[in-house]
């Protein structure tokens, strides 16, 4: 089973994006969900989390074996709360320790959002031996994460 870190996301096909605080456009309102829900008959899957500290983010994704998908999120967020409750439980099922997940709160660590060109929520970034090999922003189903992480297996 993969394993959740600091921080979580799930998409259907079309893209949708919550704006980082910060980021506003004059006169834009924040996005508060409404056209993603998660589907009645949808099973939520448990997957277990562990809190872990490292001295710096680098180390922490340049010392790990296998690619570490990183999850930019807001509680406040509703896309990200479908990623978090559907899409990544799924995915940490069907790839197990294949993949690392970590989720980082963009409320929490602006810094980390603006180094990584964070622009709106959820984002997920993918790192391979340390460097960045996908970036993901908006949600994405469950099925075309696992294939595009598996590239890299």
């Amino acid at each position: 089973m993969s394993r959740l870190c600091v921080g979580a996301h799930v998409a259907p096909v079309h893209v949708a994006r919550a704006r980082v605080p910060g980021r506003v456009r004059h006169g834009a309102r924040p996005f508060h969900g409404g056209a993603l829900t998660a589907r009645p008959e949808a099973r939520i899957v448990t997957a277990r989390a562990t809190k872990q500290s490292f001295g710096s983010f680098d180390e922490m994704i340049a010392g790990c074996d296998v690619p570490v998908l990183v999850d930019f999120y807001a509680k406040w967020c509703g896309p990200c709360q479908l990623v978090s409750k559907e899409v990544l439980p799924q995915l940490s099922k069907s790839l197990g320790d294949k993949v690392k997940i970590v989720k980082i709160d963009s409320d929490k660590y602006p810094d980390l959002c603006t180094r990584f060109r964070v622009e709106g929520l959820p984002t997920m970034v993918l790192f391979v031996d340390g460097k960045e090999v996908e970036r993901i922003p908006g949600a994405m189903p469950a099925w075309q994460l696992d294939g595009l992480i598996r590239k890299y297996i």
